[in-house]
């Protein structure tokens, strides 16, 4: 006849006897430690908060990239690489090349250029105003009574619908040189007031044509004609579809 108390008297001698009991107890207590902190720190609210700490810090990185540079760098990068096997003819060939492809310009850009890339990007809405509305001021100033130089803005505000484009022109003109100037601000329905001070990282995705085309002029701080000053010399009918 089977004895279960014989068995159950001889295997706890044996538990007992050379630490077999406690390494048990051990090692079950350990594997239950274990669970407890995977339940508590893999739990959503503390994944989450960790999510957060770590987002908070990659965005403050992040806010001190410079899209600009990434592309300037970018080809200096490529063209340098490309001088080594190559002749002087085909590198400058590539180097126009990548410009446009990357919508560097070596050229000064019109101001009716950034007008007009505005206008062509609108669609025709029958149910708005066909014509985009344009403002110009001006402003001229002297820096000081015994400064040689005048100091020049121009804001320029545009909009058509739900789309609107504001920005800032500004230049140091010395003398009687032809004044050349540079974007300072921008403002747009996906970017709120940007100065070229503080440059930000962008979704590219998300920005329409008129909004790449105003932000490359204003990372890569490309000079600007004011070749119009007045909004009477621009068409400003948006073409129908």
């Amino acid at each position: 006849m089977l004895d279960i108390q014989k068995i159950v008297n001889e295997e706890v001698t044996s538990l007992t006897s050379g630490g077999r009991l406690e390494l048990l107890i051990r090692e079950s207590v350990n594997k239950t430690l274990v669970q407890c902190i995977e339940s508590v720190f893999g739990g959503y609210s503390v994944k989450k908060s960790i999510e957060e700490k770590i987002q908070a810090e990659t965005d403050h990185v992040l806010k001190e990239l410079s899209f600009a540079s990434y592309v300037g760098v970018m080809r200096e990068n490529m063209i340098a690489s490309l001088q080594s096997v190559a002749d002087h003819e085909l590198v400058e060939k590539t180097r126009e090349s990548m410009n446009e492809l990357l919508g560097i310009r070596e050229l000064p850009l019109n101001l009716s250029e950034i007008i007009e890339e505005f206008i062509d990007s609108m669609e025709y809405d029958e149910s708005e105003d066909p014509w985009v509305k344009l403002d110009i001021q001006c402003k001229n100033e002297k820096a000081s009574v015994s400064a040689c130089y005048t100091r020049r803005n121009i804001n320029i505000a545009m909009s058509y619908g739900y789309h609107i484009l504001e920005f800032e022109l500004y230049c140091l003109s010395y003398k009687e040189d032809e004044p050349v100037y540079k974007i300072y601000s921008v403002q747009t329905r996906n970017v709120y007031r940007l100065s070229g001070q503080h440059p930000r990282v962008f979704n590219l995705d998300h920005l329409t044509n008129y909004e790449r085309f105003i932000l490359n002029a204003l990372y890569t701080e490309i000079d600007i004609v004011a070749d119009v000053t007045s909004a009477s010399e621009i068409d400003l009918e948006v073409e129908r579809g």
